[in-house]
């Protein structure tokens, strides 16, 4: 496993979040696994030379990604190696994954946003933020399957 700085941030931000949730603090702990989420689905798109514009985020990249899993998509890696990353992508996250993080998103917007307009149970809130804590392991593991794969390719990934 490679420790970059990246890795160290996100392992300590993780923790932070895994013991938020241990404290009951629900909001807080989704909020920074949702961020995680979206960093790592953003460097995907990187890590296959895919420009994204700022307000491309979580939702835009899973769309990309299920469309690339449909239609397939050929990335140029940086050694100059083409290949369809669409099968890699179906193998590595698959369509359940991927619909089950944006079915989460879609709740974390309506709970972030309509907290204060409604009453929401709590016992609603921390089985979403397990919800949460559960994707981000799945989803983690599948990003690193997934680059592991394309470092066969490309080892400067």
């Amino acid at each position: 496993m490679r420790h970059t700085t990246k890795g160290k941030r996100f392992e300590t931000l993780i923790q932070r979040a895994d013991s938020a949730l241990d404290s009951n603090y629900c909001i807080e702990a989704s909020t920074i696994y949702y961020a995680i989420m979206e960093e790592r689905l953003i460097s995907i798109f990187s890590k296959l030379n895919i420009n994204l514009r700022k307000k491309d985020k979580m939702h835009h990249c899973i769309i990309e990604l299920k469309s690339f899993i449909q239609n397939g998509y050929i990335a140029t890696l940086n050694n100059g190696i083409q290949i369809d990353v669409g099968p890699l992508i179906n193998r590595d996250f698959g369509m359940k994954l991927l619909d089950d993080m944006n079915s989460w998103r879609h709740k974390r917007n309506n709970i972030i946003h309509d907290f204060a307009k409604q009453d929401i149970l709590y016992e609603d809130i921390e089985k979403w933020a397990e919800e949460g804590k559960s994707l981000l392991r799945d989803f983690n593991a599948a990003t690193m399957r997934f680059k592991k794969e394309l470092r066969k390719n490309d080892p400067s990934i």
